[in-house]
C-alpha cells in the first residue's frame, strides 16, 4: 500500500510566506524616500565642434578670392564662408563659390550693405554641404573688381548633417562699435556673424561670440578688416554680437546667421522633475521638508517662470498649494542644466490630512510640464460620534441599538453553553 507523506507543518509555511511577502512590499513603498519620477534620460551633447578654420584668402584689387583649406572637409560636414568686398565705385558681391564636390550656396538675406564718405563695403555669409572625396581649393567669384580689398574665411563644422539655416539679421552704421544685427528667438546649435568694416580693427566681441579673424585687409588705398565670429553654444533666443572698433568713427556693415539642424530641432523641450521628503512618513500636524530639482534633458535652453506645488489635499476653496518663483533672469542650459529648491509645509490636523501625491507644475519659456512626488500621511483617527443626542428620540433609538446588541450577544451565549451540556455523557450511563 501506497502512503503520501504529507507535511503537516505545509499550511503554516504558506501562510508564513505569504505573510513576509506582504510585510516586504509594505517596507518597499515605505521607505522609498528618495523618489525618481523618471528614468533619468539619456543626455546627448549637441555634437557641434568646428573642425578645422578659420582658413583665410584675400584679393588686392581683384574679382577672385582663393582659399586653401588646412585639410580635406569630411562627407557630411558644414562649410561656412564669410565673405566681404569693398571698393570706392559700387558694391561688390559674391557670384558663387566653388570647391570639388560642395555644394556652396547662399540666401539672399545673408547679407549686408554699408555706404558712407565714398567707401562701398559688402559682407555675405554662405554655406557649403560636403559630399565624399571633396577638395581642397576654393575659389570665390566676385561681381567685380574689390577695388579696395576683399577676404574669405572659411570653417568646417561636424554634427549638423544636415546643416539648415534658421533666421538672418544684417545690419549697418557709422561709429566706434559696428553689429551684426540681431536676430529673432530661434533654437539654434550654430551662430555665425560676419562684420566688415573700414580702416578700423575689430575687438571685444560680445555675448560670448568668438572672433576668428579682424585682420587688416590692405587695398591699393586704403584697408578693410573683416570680422568672422561665431558662437557654438546652443542658444534658445535672440542671437547677435557686436565688437569694438579701434579708431575714428567710419562706416562698417554686418549679418548674422543662425544655423541648425532637424535632427536637434525634431527633439521637443523636455523637464524633468526630481525630489524626496526628509521622512517616509508624516501625522497630521507635522512639518514636511520637500526638495526638488527641475532636470532639462533636453535640446534647448529653457527661462523657468514659476513652479506651483499642489499638496494632496488641494482644494480651490481651501487652497493647499504654494507658488515659487525664481529671479527673472533664471535659464535652465539645454543637455542637463538644472534648477533646485527645498520648500516646508505642515499636514492639516483636520480632515483635509490625506496622502497621495504632490503636484509639481513647472512653467517656462517654451513648455509646461507636471510631475508628481508620493506623500504618505497617517490616517487620521475616525470619531463616532452621535449627533444631537439631546434630543430624546435620537437618544431612545441608540438606546435601542445597543439592547438589540447585548441581547444578539446572551442569546449566543446561551446556545453555545446548551450544546455543551447535551453533549455530556450521564455518570450512571457510564459505570454500565
Amino acid at each position: 500500500m501506497n502512503h503520501t507523506c504529507r507535511d503537516r507543518y505545509a499550511p503554516m509555511k504558506v501562510k508564513r510566506t505569504i505573510f513576509v511577502s506582504i510585510i516586504l512590499i509594505l517596507l518597499a513603498f515605505t521607505l522609498t524616500g528618495l523618489f525618481q519620477l523618471e528614468t533619468i534620460p539619456e543626455v546627448h551633447a549637441s555634437g557641434i565642434s568646428r573642425v578645422q578654420g578659420n582658413c583665410r584668402g584675400t584679393t588686392n584689387g581683384g574679382s577672385i578670392i582663393s582659399v586653401t583649406l588646412a585639410s580635406t572637409p569630411v562627407s557630411g560636414d558644414t562649410l561656412i564662408a564669410v565673405v566681404s568686398a569693398s571698393s570706392l565705385s559700387s558694391f561688390i558681391s559674391v557670384l558663387n563659390i566653388t570647391e570639388t564636390n560642395v555644394n556652396w550656396f547662399s540666401n539672399k538675406d545673408i547679407g549686408a550693405t554699408s555706404f558712407a564718405n565714398s567707401n562701398f563695403l559688402d559682407v555675405e555669409i554662405w554655406q557649403g554641404n560636403v559630399t565624399s572625396n571633396a577638395g581642397t581649393s576654393v575659389t570665390v567669384n566676385l561681381s567685380g573688381e574689390a577695388s579696395e580689398g576683399g577676404a574669405a574665411d572659411i570653417c568646417e563644422y561636424s554634427g549638423l548633417n544636415p546643416c539648415v539655416l534658421n533666421v538672418t539679421a544684417y545690419t549697418s552704421g557709422t561709429g566706434n562699435s559696428a553689429l551684426t544685427g540681431t536676430t529673432i528667438p530661434t533654437s539654434a546649435q550654430l551662430d555665425i556673424g560676419g562684420i566688415v568694416t573700414y580702416e578700423q580693427l575689430p575687438s571685444s566681441p560680445t555675448n560670448n561670440f568668438t572672433l576668428l579673424d579682424g585682420q587688416p585687409i590692405i587695398g591699393p588705398q586704403y584697408w578693410t578688416t573683416l570680422s568672422y565670429l561665431e558662437s557654438i553654444v546652443p542658444s534658445s533666443g535672440a542671437a547677435g554680437s557686436s565688437v569694438t572698433l579701434s579708431a575714428y568713427p567710419q562706416n562698417w556693415a554686418g549679418v548674422i546667421a543662425a544655423f541648425s539642424s532637424p535632427l536637434f530641432n525634431a527633439q521637443t523641450p523636455s523637464i524633468t522633475v526630481y525630489g524626496y521628503t526628509d521622512q517616509p512618513s508624516y501625522k497630521p500636524n507635522q512639518m514636511v521638508t520637500l526638495k526638488f530639482w527641475v532636470y532639462n534633458g533636453g535640446p534647448v535652453d529653457l527661462i523657468l517662470y514659476n513652479v506651483s506645488i499642489y499638496y494632496p489635499w488641494y482644494n480651490t476653496i481651501w487652497d493647499g498649494n504654494m507658488t515659487v518663483q525664481p529671479s527673472s533672469s533664471t535659464v535652465i542650459s539645454a543637455h542637463g542644466g538644472n534648477w533646485s529648491d527645498t520648500i516646508s509645509f505642515i499636514v492639516p490636523n483636520d480632515g483635509r490630512a490625506t496622502g497621495g501625491n504632490i503636484t509639481i507644475e513647472v512653467v517656462t519659456d517654451k513648455i509646461t510640464s507636471s510631475s508628481y512626488i508620493p506623500l504618505n500621511v497617517a490616517g487620521v483617527p475616525t470619531y463616532v460620534v452621535l449627533q444631537s443626542v439631546n434630543e430624546p428620540t435620537t437618544l431612545f433609538l441608540a438606546v435601542i441599538v445597543v439592547m438589540i446588541i447585548c441581547t444578539a450577544i446572551l442569546a449566543a451565549v446561551i446556545l453555545v453553553y446548551g450544546r455543551r451540556s447535551r453533549t455530556k455523557v450521564p455518570e450512571a450511563d457510564a459505570q454500565k
